[in-house]
């Protein structure tokens, strides 16, 4: 990357990312109100539970997720009420120093703690209408609702599902890189640089998911919340390998929103069902397939039969005309036929076949490496309006050198 930056002329419009390199970002920094915190930590943490997730939490899943979700709303609040930097490490503490009794909440050693000086300063401090309705909800949530009306369990299964989340934001290399000072973000981005965020799994595990899932999601709420003009940047996510990084965000708000933002996402990916693989259960392939029809431009190179499959299906199926027919026997015998007496037979019938059969993705692409000249053969599928041909699909070849 960094050789092909030098060749064009701006290796300074190039930020790596990575461990070894003096870049940071404060991911927390970079969200500017509550529902972006939340749905941030949820996003995080629905990554986080995928590897575990057989796909089929059902109706407690749902409810306790609900409940992550207001008591993270309500923390935050509470820390931007105050004035308190919003972080993971305040969030981590916010919560972990919330009273567990009604009677605690009279105790001098509860009124020292965290939690209630935060509240106090928030309570104090000057608001809007719109920031005093909200206080007022959150400290419901946290004097009321918290220690007295909700249930021992519930309130244990919300601790633990948050804190699963915040402990790896809070620790190691993530801490490191997305909770100090901020010398890059995706204002960046916005602005004509490129960010290679360099953490691959094989070295990093989880904590690459969320340092590149973040960026992710960062550059997306940034490009969602632009007025692009005819002199904005048009800004591209790349994602490789991408079914480890896609998160719901992604099909439901970026994709439709993000063209008339100069904004745009390319998934690259060893095949369809790797996205299977990653979103578990019969939910997950459902939530799979509905991402991948979000997409209106296709590259598919030498493929499994899935993915061959998939391709195949999003070109459809074009009406045909099938001839069949036969010579009968001569009347006149055998001297008939020697003559060419013979009257032939047709039938025309017309039914509907597939563009493109599974095995044009499978068979007969050039694959790249010494032995293809290093060419590489693909089908492009293109959804809405044809090519120039007046076909919806075209046989490229890209060089890997």
């Amino acid at each position: 990357m960094r050789r092909i930056f030098r060749e064009a002329g701006r290796l300074k419009d190039l930020i790596e990312f990575d461990a070894e390199g003096p870049w940071r970002c404060n991911f927390f920094g970079c969200l500017k109100r509550p529902r972006d915190v939340v749905q941030f930590i949820t996003t995080m943490s629905e990554v986080m539970k995928r590897g575990d997730s057989t796909g089929s939490g059902g109706d407690n899943s749902r409810f306790y997720d609900a409940q992550e979700e207001r008591a993270i709303y309500n923390a935050v609040v509470a820390l931007k009420t105050a004035g308190e930097p919003v972080t993971a490490l305040n969030i981590h503490r916010f919560i972990m120093s919330a009273a567990r009794t009604p009677e605690e909440l009279d105790t001098p050693e509860w009124q020292a703690k965290y939690q209630s000086q935060i509240l106090e300063r928030g309570f104090k401090a000057p608001k809007t209408a719109l920031e005093t309705h909200d206080f007022e909800l959150c400290l419901d949530f946290w004097v009321k609702e918290w220690p007295g009306l909700m249930d021992t369990r519930t309130r244990g299964n919300i601790l633990a599902g948050i804190q699963g989340t915040m402990h790896v934001m809070n620790t190691g290399i993530v801490r490191e890189m997305t909770s100090g000072e901020t010398n890059c973000s995706p204002q960046d981005v916005l602005a004509g640089k490129w960010v290679l965020v360099n953490f691959p799994p094989s070295t990093w595990g989880q904590a690459d998911l969320l340092i590149s899932i973040g960026w992710k999601h960062l550059v997306e709420l940034a490009i969602l919340e632009r007025k692009a003009g005819p002199d904005s940047h048009f800004c591209v996510v790349w994602c490789d390998e991408a079914p480890a990084v896609t998160t719901p965000f992604d099909a439901v708000s970026y994709i439709p929103q993000c063209r008339s933002h100069k904004g745009c996402l390319v998934y690259l990916s060893q095949s369809v069902s790797s996205f299977y693989a990653a979103l578990k259960g019969d939910s997950g392939k459902h939530q799979a397939d509905a991402l991948l029809a979000s997409f209106s431009h296709a590259i598919v190179h030498a493929s499994d039969p899935v993915t061959a499959k998939w391709a195949a299906s999003k070109l459809g199926r074009k009406k045909e005309l099938m001839c069949s027919g036969g010579f009968q026997p001569s009347e006149d015998g055998i001297y008939g036929e020697l003559f060419g007496n013979t009257r032939f037979h047709g039938s025309f019938s017309e039914h509907y076949e597939q563009v493109l059969q599974d095995q044009a993705f499978q068979h007969g692409l050039r694959t790249g490496g010494p032995a293809n000249n290093f060419m590489a053969d693909a089908i492009v599928i293109k959804s809405g309006e044809p090519f120039a041909d007046g076909r919806n699909h075209k046989l490229v070849s890209f060089s890997q050198r």
